[in-house]
């Protein structure tokens, strides 16, 4: 949801110039391409589920600092923040659901996360565009950031009954017998 609603309203957001908004774009772009594969990288020799709580901490982090819309540097501060918890949860989320399933569900738990990531893309915006006439830039971005941490319970549970690896808490349980 995150990600849509920066794409969305960053842009628009009161006090950031067009060439402010574009490079914290692209930061945000550049730093989740390349904490995504790190994430890879890093999750594929010790284990992808304890890079989520991190993950998300860091895109909260980044986030809140997009209060400060009108400041270029938290712009891009923030947006380079963003990008590197974002990126983390990409990779760590769709790898638990890889992880989870028979090979041959593979396509299904694609799918699916496909489903989840645009469904949240779009909702984000929508929702959240209800509330930025009324409360302005700075609290839209500061409520998908308090928005990202209830995730937190959740990745937490699953890594605690997992022991930081794969976990039956929220496993897809379709084609393992086959």
């Amino acid at each position: 949801m995150s990600a849509g609603v920066v794409v969305a309203f960053l842009p628009l957001a009161a006090g950031v110039a067009g060439d402010v908004a574009a490079a914290g774009l692209f930061v945000q772009a550049v730093t989740s391409t390349i904490s995504r594969w790190l994430a890879g990288r890093h999750g594929d020799r010790h284990g992808h589920a304890r890079l989520l709580i991190p993950g998300l901490v860091i895109a909260s982090a980044g986030m809140t600092v997009m209060i400060w819309v009108a400041s270029p540097a938290a712009v891009v501060v923030g947006m380079c923040l963003f990008g590197s918890g974002f990126g983390i949860c990409q990779n760590v989320t769709f790898a638990l659901m890889i992880d989870r399933v028979a090979e041959s569900g593979y396509g299904m738990a694609s799918a699916l996360w496909n489903l989840a990531y645009d469904a949240g893309y779009g909702a984000g915006p929508v929702a959240l565009g209800v509330l930025v006439v009324h409360t302005g830039y700075p609290a839209v971005f500061a409520l998908a950031a308090a928005l990202m941490l209830t995730a937190l319970w959740p990745a937490w549970r699953d890594r605690s009954a997992s022991g930081s690896g794969p976990a039956p808490v929220l496993s897809c349980q379709w084609d393992k017998a086959g």
